[in-house]
């Protein structure tokens, strides 16, 4: 219950039985009671008593105790949150007066891997600090794909052309020029992001947002076209490559009667177990 109301109960609907003009709720393991503030005189319809029903064991804990664990929780989030934005390079020389402009408004998200955090052509909806895990990047190419029948058509093909890691930002320059990305950023792992929304950069003070396009830059927005098709071509040249590679070896293995898999090209014993029924058989006979 740290950081939640503590007036709320974990109980189940179907535990809330009537018991003449009030109700009777049953709390069971894993609940509380209890305020940290005293009833103002208009709540004190909302008074209820506490009658244990059976042997009980309770964790008894007093309001100042609670009130100093909650503000301890409070203070390390908050230093958490100052740790990974100042940690980010744009932000490493940034004075810490604006760092905790910031800093209320950044909520913690996690993704999996393959999801798609900003797609090409679109202005971000958010700030992202990645607080672990990797994303790419990539962008777009049109290319010439041959099909089937041998007619060759225009494509367009995704590159990767670097990626983002741990205490690595992006967003700033799309959210405040309202520019759309020229590149898609998808998570290679598993990603913890913090996350500051758009509409909070957008509502900052005119310092602070110029603060931003002082040190942020757009995401990969200094590669050109022409290094991407270069990229493109290398990586369409290793695949087919590789495709011949593994043509030729299947030729001369065929040429030579090697089958692997099969007679006397299947290799049994390298299974642990089959191995050492093999021992077995051998010193039987």
């Amino acid at each position: 219950m740290l950081g939640e109301d503590c007036d709320s109960l974990s109980v189940e609907p179907s535990s809330i039985i009537p018991f003449g003009l009030s109700a009777r709720t049953l709390l069971v393991s894993g609940s509380c009671f209890g305020t940290l503030e005293s009833l103002s005189p208009k709540m004190q319809h909302m008074l209820m008593s506490v009658i244990t029903e059976e042997d009980c064991e309770i964790l008894k804990i007093s309001c100042t105790d609670y009130l100093r664990v909650k503000e301890e929780i409070a203070k390390r989030g908050q230093l958490a949150k100052e740790d990974l934005i100042h940690g980010c390079s744009y932000y490493c020389k940034w004075p810490m007066l604006y760092i905790s402009q910031l800093t209320p408004h950044l909520q913690w998200k996690q993704y999996l891997a393959g999801h798609v955090l900003v797609k090409k052509g679109e202005i971000s909806t958010f700030i992202g600090f990645i607080s672990s895990g990797c994303c790419n990047i990539y962008r777009e190419v049109e290319a010439l794909v041959k099909l089937p029948l041998g007619k060759r058509v225009k494509r367009k093909r995704q590159v990767l052309v670097g990626q983002l890691h741990k205490m690595q930002s992006f967003g700033e320059v799309s959210i405040l020029l309202q520019a759309p990305f020229t590149c898609t950023i998808i998570t290679a792992t598993a990603v913890k992001l913090g996350t500051i929304d758009a509409n909070v950069i957008l509502g900052l003070d005119t310092v602070t947002q110029m603060l931003f396009l002082q040190t942020a830059e757009p995401t990969f927005g200094s590669i050109t076209q022409d290094e991407i098709n270069f990229e493109y071509i290398n990586k369409e040249r290793h695949k087919e490559w590789q495709v011949v590679k593994n043509m030729v070896v299947q030729d001369i293995l065929f040429h030579n009667g090697i089958v692997p898999g099969l007679g006397k090209w299947t290799h049994e014993l390298s299974h642990p177990a089959k191995a050492g029924c093999g021992k077995r058989q051998n010193k039987c006979c």
